[in-house]
């Protein structure tokens, strides 16, 4: 079996701070937004699997989970697709990049 990676492109950009207030014009309207949030890597407790993978970072946002997309699912649901992986998990991750190419 011949295993090739293929290189992601590298979007590099900073992340910024901004603060926003929004005010009602009226008491019974809402806001006007729906919060989401995002999966990432928390921490990796079998150091053995990350030393032969050592690309993966705890801080990584999680974008697909065995090519599934992880928008709008629960976190129940994104454990669950982590289990049923027997043998190979594949990660698509997002991470914070400088400018200058470094984390």
């Amino acid at each position: 079996i011949v295993k090739r990676r293929v290189p992601v492109p590298l979007i590099e950009y900073e992340q910024r701070t901004l603060k926003f207030t929004l005010s009602k014009s009226r008491k019974k309207e809402d806001f006007g937004i729906i919060l989401g949030c995002k999966f990432y890597i928390k921490e990796i407790t079998n150091r053995k699997l990350a030393e032969k993978d050592p690309g993966l970072r705890e801080g990584d946002t999680v974008l697909r989970i065995n090519g599934q997309s992880v928008e709008g699912i629960t976190i129940e649901e994104a454990t669950k697709w982590l289990s049923k992986s027997r043998e190979k998990l594949s990660l698509v991750v997002q991470r914070d990049v400088r400018r200058d190419g470094s984390r």
